[in-house]
């Protein structure tokens, strides 16, 4: 019998580790289309958002597939932090936008 959970589970992380990797690439072709340095890119609102947003998926999907109990703690340390890391994204770039 398939354990569905443990799909949905792990279906979490993939994605994040899907989404990170296309902003890797989407990157990594502007870079060589020599528009623009990689820090640059990255640095950009819209990058960074969606790369805290699949980092939130991936420790968010690995602290749901965890047993021990620190390394679930780890995970979910992780998940706040990219968390805070994509409010602060958020609310800069609504800065940018309005004054």
């Amino acid at each position: 019998m398939i354990d569905w959970l443990s799909v949905l589970f792990n279906i979490i992380w993939i994605l994040g580790a899907a989404l990170a990797t296309a902003v890797f690439g989407i990157t990594y072709y502007q870079v060589r289309s020599g528009r623009e340095r990689v820090t640059q890119i990255l640095k950009a609102p819209g990058f960074a958002y969606v790369l805290n947003m699949a980092g939130i998926l991936f420790c968010l999907g690995m602290a749901l597939t965890s047993d021990r109990w620190w390394e679930i703690s780890l995970w979910v340390l992780l998940v706040f932090g990219f968390g805070y890391e994509s409010y602060s994204t958020y609310i800069s770039k609504n800065e940018r936008n309005n004054g």
